[in-house]
């Protein structure tokens, strides 16, 4: 059975969060699996039809995944076409936040995985072509998808509004979804991966991480739920803890600047304002 909604992104913008809210829905199932990448041709498409089928419950009303990397344009080619071919009418949602924060957000991610080794401004010293940047261009990443999804197929999501307004929020999920739009859930209070949790891998750190740990959904999953007592033990040995780097005041102004265009397209597509938005 295959699943009739897709979480697409983006990145950093508490797609973790908002998959475990709709799996608590009893009507949703979420696969347990995050971030399958399915129709990313250098990632999990070659397993095939029957693989991706075995995600889900198919006695679920609603069936769902969530993989940002599908809103990380031109770095991953054929995302959409291959989406359609298999899941033409699904139902897809795209959660959105500061492009600049965001931005900042993802180098963060990368540090944390092993795999950015330059400070910010280094990271940021250019817009164009920057991976970061490029991924924070939502109206750029959001028109791959409209000559195949139309707008009435797509519900764009604020960050902000799931963490600020969350029963309202989840509710209009619910309403698009259509399922019981006054389900609630004492857990729909815990927010998710948080940057508090983590650390910047040392070299010890990232031999783990490429060696010990090499699967995503164990560095995603079991590592930050690892209880207290073990964390005070296992993270000074790996690295330092993780802590929000500061974008310098002119480094901001040129990201912003360099993304000022596709915030006034993507306002303009989706009929948002984005008004929490520093630009």
């Amino acid at each position: 059975m295959l699943p009739n909604l897709v979480i697409i992104g983006a990145a950093k913008s508490a797609t973790t969060s908002l998959h475990r809210y709709l799996d608590f829905h009893p009507d949703i199932h979420m696969a347990r699996g995050k971030e399958l990448d399915f129709f990313i041709e250098e990632k999990n498409w070659v397993k095939g039809r029957q693989w991706y089928e075995a995600q889900f419950d198919s006695k679920a009303k609603i069936r769902g995944e969530s993989s940002p990397n599908y809103t990380v344009r031109p770095c991953w080619k054929g995302v959409v076409e291959r989406m359609h071919s298999l899941i033409p009418e699904a139902k897809l949602i795209y959660l959105v936040r500061d492009p600049v924060d965001r931005a900042v957000s993802h180098y963060m991610q990368a540090r944390l995985g092993g795999y950015e080794d330059r400070d910010i401004e280094e990271a940021f010293a250019h817009t164009e072509d920057n991976h970061y940047v490029r991924t924070s261009k939502y109206c750029y990443q959001l028109e791959q998808y409209l000559p195949l999804y139309p707008m009435e197929r797509i519900l764009v999501v604020s960050s902000t509004d799931l963490r600020t307004k969350r029963p309202e929020t989840l509710r209009a999920i619910y309403s698009f979804l259509g399922v019981d739009v006054d389900f609630q859930h004492p857990d729909l209070r815990v927010e998710h991966h948080k940057a508090s949790d983590k650390v910047i891998p040392n070299w010890l750190g990232k031999k783990l991480l490429a060696d010990v740990f090499p699967l995503k959904q164990i560095r995603l999953h079991i590592l930050p739920a690892l209880p207290k007592s073990i964390k005070r033990l296992y993270h000074p040995l790996v690295g330092t803890k993780a802590q929000r780097p500061d974008l310098g005041e002119d480094a901001r102004k040129r990201v912003a600047e360099s993304l000022k265009q596709d915030v006034e397209c993507f306002r303009k597509l989706t009929g948002q304002d984005f008004a929490d938005w520093c630009l």
